[in-house]
């Protein structure tokens, strides 16, 4: 017998690999061989392996409610884009930290094409409040736009629901790509830096959300857009052809 395949001999009696310090009257016959004991010294004891597993155990595997219904979600491969307003909406949540003021939560709806925005501030984020955020949104751009938002959860539950009950589409980026939805990411930057720093506390929800739509007249109807041609959001509105193309697409 080689010495090489005594390595892996395996005793299935007492579940180990024999080494050279076991007691040569115990060493299964195999090893000895015809011609003596082998050289078995360099030989290591380790537990057996576990080679027993399933191939098929993947799809065997119980999902939770929660996770069938991430399964089932209509996501994107990149930012939505359309040619006229009211098509297709980016939807975010931004902490809000003011000095003195505690954590208070926006919620941010913007239309990728007219910069036109709404934000509804609350003490929470939870799906609740994300409902609420939603219903403002489509009071302002309508039902027949797409929504698209992350996988946080003031997206989820009660918001969701709601607006599956509305027939409103839902789409939803990938895990930790912040990239797929860019205009509201920007608008968040631009909230934060043009309205939230000049601010503090103590104030209440209703102040900070007074505060936060006399900011957004000022960048509807004030503040110029390079991608607009340098127009307000309301100008663009105004100028907006009746005749462009509603198709929504991919880039």
């Amino acid at each position: 017998v080689n010495a090489d395949l005594t390595k892996l001999i395996f005793d299935r009696n007492h579940r180990k690999i024999f080494s050279g310090k076991e007691n040569p009257a115990h060493t299964p016959a195999v090893l000895r061989g015809a011609r003596g004991s082998l050289p078995l010294d360099d030989l290591e004891c380790h537990k057996a392996p576990q080679l027993f597993f399933r191939a098929d155990t993947k799809p065997f595997k119980r999902r939770s409610k929660s996770g069938v219904r991430a399964f089932e979600r209509r996501r994107i491969k990149g930012n939505l884009r359309a040619a006229e307003p009211n098509k297709v909406i980016e939807f975010d949540m931004k902490h809000i930290r003011i000095p003195n003021n505690g954590k208070k939560y926006a919620m941010v709806a913007i239309d990728v094409v007219a910069k036109q925005s709404v934000i509804h501030v609350s003490n929470t984020c939870t799906s609740a409040s994300g409902k609420i955020a939603y219903q403002k949104a489509v009071a302002r751009f309508g039902r027949d736009a797409v929504y698209v938002n992350d996988n946080g959860g003031e997206n989820q539950g009660k918001a969701e629901l709601w607006l599956r009950s509305e027939n409103i589409t839902q789409l939803w980026t990938r895990p930790r790509t912040p990239k797929d939805k860019p205009c509201v990411e920007r608008m968040i930057g631009t909230l934060q830096t043009e309205c939230l720093d000049y601010l503090i506390g103590p104030m209440s929800v209703s102040e900070l959300q007074a505060e936060i739509d006399s900011w957004l007249k000022k960048y509807h109807s004030y503040r110029p857009h390079e991608s607009l041609g340098f127009l307000t959001p309301h100008e663009f509105l105004n100028n907006f052809m009746s005749h462009s193309s509603t198709a929504v697409s991919l880039s």
